[in-house]
C-alpha cells in the first residue's frame, strides 16, 4: 500500500510540474506573440 501512494504522489507532483510549465513558459519568453487574434476565435455552428 505505502508503494501506491509513494506513486500516487509522484505521479501527481509531476503532473502539476507540467502543467505549470505548460502554462508559464509561453508567457514568460513570449511565444505565442505571433499568433494573431483572428486565429483563436472558434466557431460553433449548432445544426439540430
Amino acid at each position: 500500500m505505502r508503494n501506491y501512494q509513494i506513486m500516487y504522489y509522484t505521479g501527481a507532483s509531476i503532473s502539476m510540474l507540467v502543467g505549470l510549465w505548460h502554462f508559464t513558459m509561453p508567457w514568460l519568453f513570449g511565444w505565442a506573440s505571433y499568433i494573431p487574434y483572428a486565429t483563436l476565435v472558434v466557431s460553433i455552428n449548432l445544426k439540430e
